[in-house]
C-alpha cells in the first residue's frame, strides 16, 4: 500500500482514497470525489466501499454506480441506497456478508460488523494482494469488532473523549439525546485504546485518526497519547491530507 488521501472527515462528509484504486466511503459530492482522484483516474477505481447508508458516508454512491464503479456494502446498506435506482445501476452494487471474503483486482476485502443506528453497518479489513499488507477501516461504530492476525495500518474513528463529552453535557453544550446517541453509535478515544491493547499486531505501523468531533475531542492530545503508549506513528486526518504508507509512491 502506498498512500491514503483524505477528501473529507466528519459530519460534513467522509471520503478517503486508497492508492487511487479504492474509495472508502463516498459522503461528498461526486464533483469533489472526482476532483480528488482526477477524472482520468476514475476508470482505475476498482471499488467503492461503503460502511453504512447515512448521507455523510454515501452521498455519491448513486453517481459512482452510474459510472460503473462497483459499490461494496452489506445487503442492508445496499438495499437502503439502491431501492429507487434503475436496474442497470443496481447491478453495480455488490452485497457483502459479514466475515466472508471478497476481492477486486488488487485487494481482498472482508466486512465486519459495526454498531451504529442503521441497518447492517460495517467496517472493512482490506488486504493488498501484492504485499499482504492489511488496512483496517472503521468509522461510526461504538466498538470495533474486527479480528485479524495482521493489521499494518488503521484508519479509524476516535470521535470523542469520555470526560470531554460529559463535560459538554453538564455545561449544556449538548443535550441528553445527543449524549446518548454519540455514546451508542461512535467510537470513543478510550474505546480505541482498549481495542489497541487487545488487538494490535506486531505489523502495525501507522494509525490514522478520523471523524474527530469538534466539541468532544482533541486531535493533538489523542495523537500524543497513542504515540506515547504504543510507539506507533499516529496522524490526525484532515481534508486534503495525503498520508504515505508502506511503499514508495
Amino acid at each position: 500500500m502506498k498512500f491514503i488521501k483524505c477528501l473529507g472527515s466528519g459530519s460534513s462528509g467522509n471520503c478517503f482514497i486508497l492508492d487511487n484504486k479504492l474509495i472508502l466511503d463516498a459522503g461528498l459530492s461526486f464533483k469533489k470525489i472526482k476532483d480528488g482522484i482526477s477524472y482520468d483516474n476514475l476508470a482505475n477505481i476498482e471499488a467503492c466501499l461503503v460502511t453504512h447508508c447515512h448521507g455523510d458516508h454515501s452521498k455519491s454512491v448513486h453517481k459512482l454506480a452510474s459510472y460503473q464503479t462497483k459499490i461494496y456494502g452489506t445487503k442492508g446498506t445496499n438495499d437502503a441506497l439502491k431501492f429507487d435506482l434503475h436496474e442497470y445501476i443496481q447491478k453495480n452494487f455488490i452485497d457483502m456478508t459479514y466475515y466472508q471474503l471478497y476481492e477486486t483486482e488488487s485487494y481482498y476485502i472482508i466486512a465486519f460488523e459495526a454498531v451504529h443506528d442503521c441497518i447492517e453497518p460495517s467496517g472493512f479489513l482490506i488486504q493488498e494482494k501484492s504485499t499482504g499488507e492489511v488496512l483496517l477501516f472503521a468509522t461510526d461504530t461504538a466498538v470495533i469488532k474486527a479480528k485479524a492476525k495482521r493489521i499494518d495500518f488503521m484508519l479509524v474513528e476516535a470521535n470523542y473523549r469520555d470526560a470531554e463529552l460529559f463535560k459538554n453535557y453538564e455545561s449544556g453544550i449538548i443535550d441528553k439525546a445527543r449524549l446518548t446517541r454519540v455514546m451508542d453509535t461512535h467510537l470513543s478515544f478510550e474505546g480505541l485504546q482498549k481495542y489497541l491493547r487487545v488487538a494490535r499486531t506486531p505489523h502495525l505501523k501507522k494509525i490514522m485518526l478520523m471523524h474527530l468531533s469538534n466539541e468532544n475531542s482533541n486531535e493533538r492530545e489523542f495523537v500524543e497519547e497513542l504515540e506515547n503508549e504504543f510507539f506507533i506513528d499516529t496522524i490526525g486526518m484532515a481534508k486534503n491530507k495525503i498520508v504515505r504508507l508502506g511503499r514508495d509512491w
